[in-house]
């Protein structure tokens, strides 16, 4: 994946913020100084705090000293990636071409700003990352827990493992991509959630991005965590394993980018070919499709069917017509096929075998092919 790096990048910087009135401010006036110039725009993304950090963010912005600065308030807790995905939204929106994120509880220093940079000026890389595990025991003397600095060396060997990186954490929150990046991958899949963080970093790999870390300091101080460590543990875990495993073709995950399929084999002699006349002279039964891509049908009238061959009806009967989702934010979408409808056809060909199907995790139908007579 190549960028330009000829053009001066338009550099944005993303704060997400949920009840950080008492960090909010300090947190921006420690953007250097004389880094400011080089900033096109500041978001701040209130998550809908029971607090006055919009106020605060909005004070901030009005001073004739910062650079230009959108305060949003979400009328509803998105959660953090949910804060996030609105924020590179409106990023790629405002045509910037480089967004940090930064938290706005200051833990992540805001001095560092023109190192996480620097990289994208000399390289083509597509995000860097600010790793607090670089320099050895640099993470225990900013008072990083020891509870934290194990489950972060863990996990982090763990998702090195499974996706072939070799970045030294994959647990902070201080990031920067470039908008283009950004535009590539489908992010707004991702977990509203924590894990968010770690589905981004498969998504950039398997785009063919090049992540660059560089070290910055630790800090721990009294800010609030809302983290909670074992399910986020759990969540990164399954995560990767469920993008290792979609990648091979075991399964299909919104936030994960499918292979590309392979077209139908129609030539006489092909394998597809001969197993279709094998399957004509066999009575109508269920069949197990196992790494058929797409999957071929042959319906009641003998018409062979596959996905792009057929139009996609505004209601498909074959698929669900509504969402299960529970309330929590970090929730994902589930989908179910519907049980195929009694057939009205006179054909010996059962109703599972003419009413055929496929629905997406988005409830999108793929293509269907209705009894004949319908």
């Amino acid at each position: 994946m190549l960028h330009s790096t000829n053009a001066v990048p338009r550099i944005g910087i993303v704060v997400v913020a949920y009840n950080a009135e008492s960090t909010l401010r300090q947190t921006l006036d420690r953007i250097p100084v004389d880094f400011r110039s080089r900033v096109a725009e500041v978001i701040i993304c209130d998550d809908a705090s029971s607090d006055s950090t919009f106020e605060h963010g909005r004070d901030w912005a009005a001073r004739s000293d910062t650079p230009a600065t959108t305060v949003i308030r979400h009328t509803k807790n998105l959660g953090y990636g949910g804060n996030q995905k609105a924020a590179y939204a409106l990023a790629i929106a405002h045509g910037l071409d480089i967004v940090v994120l930064l938290h706005a509880d200051g833990q992540y220093a805001p001095e560092s700003l023109p190192q996480i940079i620097d990289p994208f000026l000399t390289t083509n890389c597509a995000a860097v990352f600010g790793s607090r595990m670089m320099d050895k025991g640099a993470a225990k003397s900013g008072g990083m827990p020891f509870y934290k600095r194990l489950g972060n060396r863990v996990l982090t060997r763990f998702e090195n493992g499974v996706l072939g990186t070799d970045l030294t954490e994959f647990h902070s929150g201080y990031r920067a991509y470039r908008t283009s990046v950004l535009k590539a991958i489908p992010f707004q899949a991702n977990s509203d959630g924590f894990d968010f963080d770690t589905q981004i970093i498969a998504q950039v790999v398997h785009a063919g991005g090049t992540i660059t870390e560089v070290s910055i300091p630790t800090y721990y101080g009294d800010e609030i965590c809302y983290v909670n460590g074992m399910k986020y543990a759990k969540d990164v875990v399954r995560d990767v394993l469920e993008y290792r495993l979609a990648v091979q073709g075991f399964g299909t995950s919104e936030w994960v980018p499918t292979p590309d399929e392979y077209a139908f084999k129609e030539g006489d002699g092909s394998s597809h070919s001969l197993i279709l006349q094998m399957m004509a002279t066999m009575p109508p039964s269920k069949v197990l499709d196992l790494g058929c891509s797409a999957g071929c049908w042959r319906t009641g009238s003998g018409r062979l069917v596959t996905p792009s061959s057929v139009s996609t009806p505004s209601s498909c009967p074959g698929c669900v017509s509504a969402r299960t989702r529970s309330s929590s934010p970090t929730s994902r979408n589930r989908w179910r096929p519907r049980s195929a409808p009694a057939s009205t056809s006179s054909s010996p060909v059962t109703s599972s075998s003419t009413w055929l199907a496929r629905a997406t995790r988005s409830g999108k139908c793929v293509g269907y092919s209705a009894p004949v007579g319908s």
